[in-house]
């Protein structure tokens, strides 16, 4: 009910507002998480980024990697071929849903806890939902409007983390 009545939230009719609306959201709740987690361990940033070893080549070409390259890699891989896949089998919103969401999650729980909880459940819900909002459209509606959310999300996220 309380999921259903936020969905409504949106005004789906302005997809830049809802992708605006989507990305703050978003990196506001990383943001907060990422930095509670690095409180939790003394407030060390670098205690947190210490143990984010899969992102060695990340720091070498964030903008790269993380802004052009990465997003649309995980946006193919972790919403478009899961829910796609899972919507044959299904009709219901929430298998796709949950398949999508945990397979972006798991994929960041490899790099770190702190990765895991900011960029893959935190990021990982929004980004299943933008590709859900505008799935209706057509699949390059939702591809385009993932990829250009997790692109603006990790340039943000890469910027106040670096």
């Amino acid at each position: 009910m309380l999921f259903r009545r936020y969905m409504a939230s949106f005004d789906t009719a302005r997809p830049a507002s809802t992708l605006f609306r989507l990305l703050g959201e978003s990196v506001l709740l990383a943001t907060l998480l990422y930095y509670s987690y690095a409180a939790v361990l003394g407030g060390d940033k670098n205690a947190v980024e210490s143990t984010d070893s899969g992102y060695e080549m990340l720091a070498k070409h964030p903008f790269l990697l993380g802004v052009l390259l990465m997003p649309i890699i995980e946006t193919i891989l972790c919403q478009f071929l899961p829910w796609e896949i899972t919507r044959r089998f299904t009709k219901s919103f929430w298998p796709p849903f949950m398949v999508s969401w945990v397979l972006l999650a798991g994929l960041h729980f490899t790099n770190s806890f702190a990765s895991g909880m900011s960029a893959g459940l935190v990021g990982g819900f929004y980004f299943i939902l933008a590709y859900s909002f505008f799935r209706p459209r057509s699949v390059w509606h939702a591809i385009g409007a993932t990829y250009i959310l997790h692109a603006a999300y990790n340039f943000v996220v890469i910027g106040i983390t670096q």
